[in-house]
């Protein structure tokens, strides 16, 4: 909507008018370069969605109390409602059910995503598992997933036992010793944190599991005081800027503990999430 521009720009240009606080919590578990670092402590250079969600938040007056917790438990309390934003979640209808998705024609809006995330398949270095892109051969079981990730129902869909762990770094212990037949998981925090770990005995299958579309949704509020939810909170990286390429915030030109697959930042990353926001179609 038309409008919705006009109290944006209002809000960049007088950021008292709506000075606001927002709660927003996103996974204790490491992804770099979009989140960096496990546990509930933020770090100084927390990631690159972190930083972009801050600069946009912090371009129209507000301030953001940022909360890491189990990804489980963010999404319980976004549904409880003590939340007004989760950062870095993929569309499913579960979660639709209680937070708001940037639409458009019925769909999720991926011109206001906050990343796109690939997701690959791990086995162990002799395992003969296949997978061409629509089904696995011979069947594995079980799969290892991270707690709360919805590629887990992606993997039922397809029959497939799910075996859950708490953290990248359990799952891929787990894959040497066979105690899951495969791991399913983003492929920037799994391949940094098997060159950083040095584990051995595992290697990626050549075709991607499928791509995921990350968002930050927010709570579903009736007046404008929060702006910078009305439009959805996130918003696309550059398009020309490769993630891989950068560190893990845009605060830092340095590695982040070996967790970084390749800095430094590209100087064209600067484009800010207030900017898509203000020049993004009307919803």
């Amino acid at each position: 909507m038309h409008h919705l521009k006009t109290l944006l720009l209002t809000a960049l240009v007088c950021p008292n008018a709506w000075a606001c606080s927002l709660q927003i919590a996103y996974s204790d578990v490491a992804a770099p370069p979009y989140l960096v670092g496990d546990g509930q402590v933020v770090p100084a250079a927390p990631g690159i969605a972190i930083d972009l969600v801050q600069e946009a938040a912090t371009a129209i007056g507000c301030t953001v109390q940022w909360q890491r917790m189990p990804n489980r438990r963010v999404q319980r309390e976004m549904e409880s409602g003590n939340l007004d934003a989760m950062l870095m979640y993929s569309f499913n209808t579960e979660r639709a059910a209680y937070a708001v998705y940037p639409m458009k024609d019925g769909k999720p809006d991926g011109a206001l995503r906050l990343a796109e995330l690939r997701y690959h398949i791990y086995v162990q270095g002799s395992s003969t598992l296949a997978w061409d892109g629509k089904q696995f051969t011979p069947t594995p079981a079980p799969v290892g997933v991270n707690f709360g990730y919805s590629v887990a129902g992606d993997l039922k869909k397809l029959g497939l036992q799910v075996e859950e762990a708490r953290s990248t770094e359990q799952n891929l212990q787990k894959l040497p010793s066979a105690r899951i037949a495969a791991y399913v998981m983003q492929d920037m925090p799994a391949d940094a944190l098997i060159d950083m770990l040095g584990i051995q005995d595992v290697r990626k299958l050549p075709l991607p599991f499928r791509p995921k579309t990350t968002f930050c949704p927010s709570r579903e509020i009736s007046t404008p005081s929060h702006p910078i939810l009305r439009h959805g909170c996130g918003s696309r990286l550059p398009k020309h800027e490769n993630p891989r390429s950068i560190p893990c915030s845009r605060n830092t030109t340095t590695p982040c503990n070996g967790h970084c697959p390749v800095p430094p930042l590209h100087r064209g990353a600067r484009t800010t999430i207030a900017h898509d926001m203000l020049h993004a179609p009307p919803m």
